[in-house]
């Protein structure tokens, strides 16, 4: 791609971006910030965060409809799972969510600021495939 964003068979992306642009090192945002980048009527979302610091309550848990990858593309994170696993996340890790497959947020940087792109999608989990050496299955996570 060219510097902006059109491909080599000329035609011009319809929307284009980068996701580093709303973050400003050292501030701290007082909510979480949400950004959908992508959605399509196939049941497929794209969405950008910016968390400093934020957590999920002690007594919530997500319990989400879709289910979700989530990719950490700055900063430092801790997940955890209703059974008791926690997932520590450094810049370039990644987790597939299950629907139904209830977690929290137990801890995210603030400098630098974790930032996240989380694509959520309605199909079957059964259907996803990924590297052997990533899988993994959790009690409850179905």
């Amino acid at each position: 791609m060219s510097e902006k964003g059109s491909r080599s068979t000329g035609h011009t992306p319809v929307c284009s971006g980068n996701v580093y642009s709303s973050v400003v090192p050292g501030q701290v945002y007082p909510e979480e910030q949400l950004t959908p980048l992508l959605s399509c009527p196939i049941g497929l979302r794209v969405n950008h965060i910016v968390s400093t610091g934020h957590v999920t309550a002690e007594d919530e848990w997500y319990d989400q409809q879709d289910n979700e990858w989530v990719l950490l593309i700055n900063g430092t994170a801790t997940l955890q799972f209703v059974d008791g696993m926690t997932h520590d996340m450094v810049a370039g890790s990644y987790l597939y969510i299950p629907r139904h497959c209830r977690h929290r947020v137990l801890r995210t940087s603030v400098s630098p600021a974790a930032v996240w792109v989380a694509i959520h999608h309605d199909g079957d989990p059964g259907q996803v495939y990924q590297l052997e050496s990533v899988q993994s299955k959790r009690d409850g996570c179905a």
